[in-house]
């Protein structure tokens, strides 16, 4: 994938796998969330099938399509969240050349899941990079990302009812 944004350590994969655990709570899909797991050899964030339940196949092509259009939002939360979170939290890794990558990444992704048009991923990955980078950047956020960093670390896996519980406090941001 993106060579320069691989874990360091099992630190920077932690707060890495925080980051997507607070993106899906940001974009109100932690109703997909099964668990996390630092494990190697594990997802690291498992998501439930429901996110990628193929829809009868009657329904129209629009109703389709905005679930794909759903799907792309969701993996650049998650991605975005992971590198500004291990930013934010554990590392400095983020340089320029680094977010290049990803959006283009994202937008090779873009074209090939949901046949959208430069135009229409630029928007949707610079949306997303605004709203990121003002919540990872919070200090709050950066607190609640580093005690579930460090639970999991401990712990090493969390069900979706304990990740819920541990992030619990970002209601209060």
């Amino acid at each position: 994938m993106i060579e320069n944004l691989k874990y360091k350590d099992e630190v920077d994969k932690s707060y890495g796998i925080a980051g997507m655990a607070i993106s899906l709570i940001a974009c109100d899909c932690e109703q997909y969330m099964a668990s996390v797991s630092i494990e190697n050899g594990e997802e690291q964030v498992e998501l439930s099938p429901e996110l990628f339940f193929i829809r009868n196949p009657r329904f129209s092509a629009k109703i389709t399509w905005t679930d794909l259009i759903k799907q792309f939002r969701i993996a650049t939360a998650m991605l975005l969240g992971n590198a500004l979170c291990r930013h934010y939290g554990a590392t400095d890794l983020l340089q320029e050349d680094s977010l290049t990558q990803l959006k283009d990444f994202l937008v090779s992704e873009g074209h090939e899941l949901c046949e959208l048009e430069d135009d229409e991923i630029n928007e949707i990955f610079d949306n997303s990079r605004r709203y990121y980078t003002r919540l990872f950047s919070h200090g709050g956020v950066q607190t609640i990302a580093r005690d579930f960093a460090t639970t999991l670390r401990v712990r090493r896996r969390l069900s979706s009812g304990e990740i819920l519980d541990h992030l619990s406090r970002l209601n209060n941001i």
